[in-house]
């Protein structure tokens, strides 16, 4: 383009020289058509050049426009998958906020706990040192107790020996009280043996003067000539002769036997 331009000052200029000499005109008219071809075909060829070389960028544009076009698909399906992993990352970040917010109310209640537990801890720890102080207040008492127990036992071991010789004491008083319980029951039954035949001798008087006075004598009692009151009289008095004599036969019974009995232990 350059050398186009500085052709067509070179042509304007012998143009307006060869127009100023007067009998020139059909000269410069052939001069200027060659110059006009010349001209044309110089900017022709420069044309084709410059075509050449139009064509040759157009070439590398289209190979350039050929590339951003791939590389504009590239970063279309770039953007594309950047816009899904956009709503990916959306959705992942809706869900770390409903995570965040569970960890957050998570984390309340774990500090609600924790404030619980530390109460707890801490009634714990009060409830340990009065049960470390009960734990004194019974080792103590412990102490003491053991102690009494020692003392008892020792009272216990004297107790048991006394005990163990009022045992003895006892047994011997046991079998002393059975002899002497023998020994009542032997006494009661001769004493009761000794009543009886009183009561049979008083008995037997009785009837023996009441016979004697009303019939003379016991012998004649069967042939006695006396009323029927002295009858009755005399029944009864046999009666309760009979009686205590029963009756002092069966002490003086037992009053043998136990005498047997006892001479035979």
């Amino acid at each position: 383009m350059r050398v186009m331009n500085k052709l067509s000052v070179g042509i304007a200029m012998a143009v307006v020289a060869f127009d100023s000499a007067p009998n020139n005109k059909k000269i410069v008219g052939l001069v200027l058509a060659i110059a006009l071809l010349s001209v044309a075909s110089v900017g022709l060829v420069f044309s084709l050049n410059e075509l050449s070389g139009t064509r040759g960028q157009l070439n590398a544009t289209t190979l350039d426009l050929s590339e951003n076009k791939a590389e504009l698909e590239v970063k279309r399906a770039t953007i594309a998958s950047l816009g899904n992993e956009r709503d990916s990352l959306s959705s992942a970040v809706q869900e770390t906020g409903r995570q965040l917010e569970n960890s957050e109310t998570a984390l309340e209640r774990e500090r609600a706990e924790r404030e619980g537990l530390e109460d707890a801890r801490n009634d714990l720890k009060a409830e340990n040192t009065r049960y470390s102080l009960v734990v004194s207040r019974s080792d103590q008492e412990r102490e003491r107790l053991q102690v009494t127990v020692d003392s008892l036992s020792r009272e216990l071991a004297n107790v048991q020996g006394r005990y163990d010789t009022l045992f003895v004491e006892h047994r011997e008083l046991s079998e002393t009280a059975g002899t002497l319980t023998e020994d009542i029951a032997f006494y009661r039954l001769a004493h009761e043996s000794y009543e009886r035949l009183e009561e049979r001798s008083s008995a037997e008087r009785d009837y023996s003067d009441l016979a004697i006075s009303l019939c003379g004598s016991v012998e004649a009692v069967s042939n006695c000539a006396t009323d029927q009151d002295g009858l009755v009289r005399l029944e009864a008095a046999y009666a309760r002769y009979t009686e205590a004599h029963e009756a002092a036969l069966a002490a003086y019974t037992a009053y043998s036997t136990a005498s047997q009995e006892r001479r035979g232990s």
